[in-house]
């Protein structure tokens, strides 16, 4: 068998902590910690991080970690993580980060993605997969997952939980590679 990956997993919603779950019983990959926000009364993906031990950072002790030589991985995967990957973030990974984005890019870049969809009356919405680079959103665009938008019916809230089955889609079928 050939030696696992090393992973670094960044996010904070339930879209995160399912990915995690899914992401605990691949053999390719272990798991060497999740970045998640440590401020935060609720976290699920926090939860599942330590009910599966797997050690838990802020984006102060990741970085503080990278700089120290402490923190090494092969690929950082980023669902919905809400910090610009910047300094040891784009240095340290020896393969690369890879950012699952709620919008289709390169069009909708940075946050408010579902508010602009509604107000614009789009027809389709997408998920992203795109490696990280020195700016936001800007990174090559591995794969776009499109799904059609109900004009008549669709708000920001439904939009933004239809995306997020695609986006766990989206995430296994870029991480399985």
């Amino acid at each position: 068998m050939k030696n696992k990956k090393k992973l670094l997993f960044m996010g904070r919603k339930q879209v995160a902590a399912d990915c995690l779950e899914w992401l605990i019983d691949l053999n390719e990959v272990e798991i060497i910690g999740v970045l998640t926000d440590d401020h935060l009364p609720v976290s699920p993906t926090k939860d599942v991080a330590l009910k599966n031990n797997i050690k838990l950072y802020n984006f102060e002790t990741a970085t503080a970690a990278m700089n120290n030589g402490v923190l090494e991985y092969d690929i950082g995967a980023s669902m919905l993580y809400w910090r610009k990957l910047k300094g040891p973030f784009l240095s340290v990974p020896r393969l690369a980060n890879i950012n699952f984005h709620p919008a289709p890019l390169p069009d909708y870049k940075g946050t408010a993605g579902y508010n602009i969809a509604i107000l614009e009356g789009l027809e389709e919405w997408a998920a992203t997969a795109h490696y990280v680079d020195e700016n936001i959103d800007t990174g090559e665009i591995i794969e776009v997952s499109r799904f059609d938008i109900d004009r008549e019916k669709d708000t920001v809230q439904t939009l933004e939980r239809a995306t997020q089955p695609v986006l766990c889609e989206l995430f296994k079928s870029v991480i399985s590679l």
